[in-house]
């Protein structure tokens, strides 16, 4: 009877820890199942929630005889398995779509700040010339800003720009002492006055003076002035200013006057100068004086082939007639060769050396008007036997002395005034085409 009764007191505590043992396992599949729900929303909580069961399963098998840690192990472990790695799986998916959707609607909201259109401050139109040149870009400028005219009927161009000149309204103060059209002035009586051309705002002018000189007095009668000139400059031109645009100028200080004269109020295109003070044939062969280019003393041919001229001017002699005309002619032919290998395309003029003022000759460097004129003869001949152009410019500077008029010279020697580089463009202009 006491045996009995043990077995079923043992057997009764048996069954006391199996169903206790059964009551802790099932919160623990309840807390997986709910831990499922839970991670679908967040994942933090399905993480917590998961370990957390784990835990406690851990917790409850640990103090079980090795027969209810098995079948606690059957009853609990597959379903939380299972749930853990469903709530692992939904963490990777969230993980993996949380950039697209924290990016995506910044990268939509984006271009909705940037501007959909250009900016409207820039014109929709632009005034543009015949050839399409757009106006605004083009500069609008006269080629100088006075003039003198000798006689009436002369003419004087005073713009060659970009801008068409059908464009440019053209205007004058007094058009019985002067008028303008397309650019041209026309001498029309004596006087000043002054004309002017305006496109869009901009509008210049120029001074024009007209003081007609007297007809040319016959060689043989003696002018009542004997040191004004006796040739007036031509009133004709066969050329443009466009003719010079390609052109370079070799000279010595009076072409450098010349040089300065165009620099301030224009009337050979876009000419080019190579001058200098003193400057001659000689010196250039022997190597003691050269041009400068760019401040830098340069040997003539270096300074032609940089500048690539169709046409190349030279008066050169003043300054060596002490070495004898037939003397500083030697030199003249190495000069042209070293000219022409630069340029040899380019159409050569040999201009005459302009008169000395009579009583300012220097007798002791040989700077007179007969040495003037015997160079002017051998450089005549020179020209015509070495394929180049002669322009005699001598002729139109002269007084009735033989010497440079007096209106033509700025120092009484033998540099000019701009008296005498207007004259001196007018000859270019009537013999160089």
């Amino acid at each position: 009877m006491k045996r009995i009764t043990a077995l079923l007191l043992v057997a009764c505590m048996f069954a006391g820890l199996f169903v206790a043992c059964g009551e802790d396992a099932v919160p623990g599949i309840e807390t997986g199942e709910s831990t499922l729900e839970s991670s679908a929303a967040t994942e933090t909580t399905g993480s917590v929630t998961t370990e957390a069961s784990t835990a406690e399963t851990q917790d409850t098998t640990s103090g079980t005889e090795s027969t209810t840690e098995a079948t606690t192990q059957s009853t609990t472990t597959p379903e939380t398995t299972e749930a853990t790695q469903e709530t692992t799986e939904q963490t990777k998916a969230t993980e993996e779509t949380k950039p697209t959707e924290t990016t995506k609607p910044t990268e939509a909201t984006n271009p909705t700040t940037e501007p959909t259109t250009e900016p409207t401050t820039e014109p929709t139109t632009k005034p543009t010339t015949p050839g399409g040149n757009i106006g605004e870009d083009l500069e609008f400028i006269l080629d100088c800003n006075e003039i003198t005219l000798n006689e009436a009927g002369q003419t004087y161009t005073i713009y060659t720009g970009e801008i068409s000149i059908s464009d440019i309204t053209w205007t004058t103060d007094n058009a019985k002492i002067a008028t303008i059209k397309n650019g041209v002035v026309t001498a029309v009586g004596d006087g000043t006055t002054k004309v002017h051309g305006k496109y869009g705002t901009k509008k210049l002018s120029c001074k024009v003076i007209c003081e007609f000189a007297e007809e040319t007095v016959p060689p043989t009668t003696v002018p009542a002035d004997p040191s004004a000139p006796v040739m007036a400059p031509p009133s004709y031109s066969t050329v443009d200013s466009s003719f010079f645009d390609d052109a370079l100028f070799i000279g010595d200080s009076v072409s450098q006057g010349l040089n300065n004269y165009v620099s301030a109020y224009g009337g050979l295109g876009n000419a080019k100068f190579a001058t200098r003070a003193s400057y001659g044939v000689a010196n250039e062969i022997t190597g003691n004086l050269r041009v400068t280019l760019f401040g830098t003393p340069t040997r003539i041919e270096e300074i032609v082939r940089y500048y690539n001229p169709g046409k190349i001017f030279i008066m050169l002699g003043m300054n060596e007639l002490s070495y004898g005309s037939s003397t500083l002619m030697s030199y003249w032919g190495t000069y042209l060769s070293r000219v022409r290998e630069a340029a040899p395309n380019a159409v050569i003029y040999i201009q005459s050396v302009t008169p000395v003022y009579t009583n300012g000759q220097n007798f002791s460097w040989g700077v007179t008007n007969k040495n003037v004129e015997t160079l002017n003869g051998l450089l005549r001949t020179f020209a015509a036997n070495n394929g180049c152009r002669f322009l005699d410019v001598a002729p139109y500077m002269k007084d009735s002395t033989g010497g440079l008029a007096r209106a033509y010279t700025a120092d009484r020697y033998v540099h000019l005034s701009n008296d005498g580089a207007r004259a001196w463009i007018k000859v270019l202009y009537a013999l160089a085409g």
